[in-house]
């Protein structure tokens, strides 16, 4: 199975409602650190992708599969750029959403606001938490998402962060994790700061406009949107046996690794339009996919 070529939007999500929040709220709720990230992913993903959500939507079907023989599963999400991997989740659950229990955890307040509308707009059995999750207590779950977190979660802290997510597993209870991943060890991101993202950007500002923004507020959203896309403060990838290593040093079994390593499937990227610049993000980084297990029982 092909994890990685489906990538669609979903009707249900409410984005358009999204993107407004978001652009609204962000600054009042953002650092500075990540208000042009949180207030701009939504309107670019509505304006610039045609409302794709994330991609890897097979890989969640496969996962989270076996929670049609639970009568009411409960879902760990693991942060979010906006309600994409909520949505992501719903779709993959398909109509036995209705009867899971959602619970999902930001440390930054946008898109805990984001996620907290769309819940409420689709009436899901969802807790909405604004906080760290190292810091979370909750009930164990059956199913623990994380989709593209771990490349903004300091290295220093990422060991925990895997055990913070066994332990909030049931024994037997699955992690499914999507996340870019080094092709080898110690391999830098590609340095964005001299790509000419010009027509990239004036194509977003005829769309800022249609979509009814002011000149002012479309001049903001490409201000923001660069410093989104030449920002260089996330952390380096970790390689695909790295990945696989530590989830062991934290307890996990590993079910299932797979990688789009023929990098056909590239997320679509209004700022990633020329062969020269996919080639290199490919040579870099590949879109990976862990299934991982807590065991019944430690030997």
């Amino acid at each position: 199975m092909n994890f990685f070529l489906r990538q669609t939007a979903f009707d249900f999500e409410p984005l358009e409602d999204v993107a407004k929040l978001s652009w609204e709220l962000a600054p009042k709720l953002c650092s500075e650190k990540c208000r042009p990230y949180h207030q701009t992913y939504s309107v670019n993903r509505l304006i610039g992708l045609g409302g794709l959500g994330p991609w890897g939507l097979p890989f969640f079907e496969q996962g989270l599969s076996p929670l049609a023989q639970i009568e009411k599963p409960r879902v760990l999400i693991s942060g979010g750029a906006d309600t994409g991997v909520l949505a992501l989740v719903i779709a993959a659950l398909g109509t036995r959403a209705i009867s899971s229990d959602f619970t999902y955890i930001d440390i930054c307040k946008t898109p805990v606001e984001q996620n907290t509308l769309m819940a409420t707009k689709l009436g899901l059995n969802a807790v909405i938490l604004h906080g760290d999750v190292l810091d979370l207590d909750i009930e164990q779950v059956d199913a623990v998402v994380a989709h593209n977190f771990v490349s903004f979660f300091p290295p220093e802290l990422r060991q925990r962060l895997f055990r913070k997510w066994f332990e909030a597993l049931k024994p037997g209870g699955v992690a499914l994790i999507a996340n870019n991943a080094s092709r080898y060890s110690g391999a830098k991101r590609p340095n964005r700061k001299g790509r000419d993202i010009s027509k990239a950007l004036s194509s977003l500002h005829a769309g800022a406009l249609s979509w009814g923004m002011t000149s002012n507020e479309a001049a903001e959203l490409i201000e923001l949107t660069t410093l989104r896309e030449y920002d260089q403060t996330r952390f380096p990838h970790l390689a695909i046996d790295e990945f696989k290593s530590e989830f062991i040093a934290a307890g996990f079994e590993v079910e299932l690794v797979a990688s789009d390593e023929d990098g056909k499937s590239l997320v679509p990227n209004a700022f990633l339009r020329e062969e020269s610049d996919l080639e290199r993000e490919s040579k870099r980084s590949v879109k990976s996919v862990f299934q991982l297990r807590r065991p019944f029982s430690v030997n």
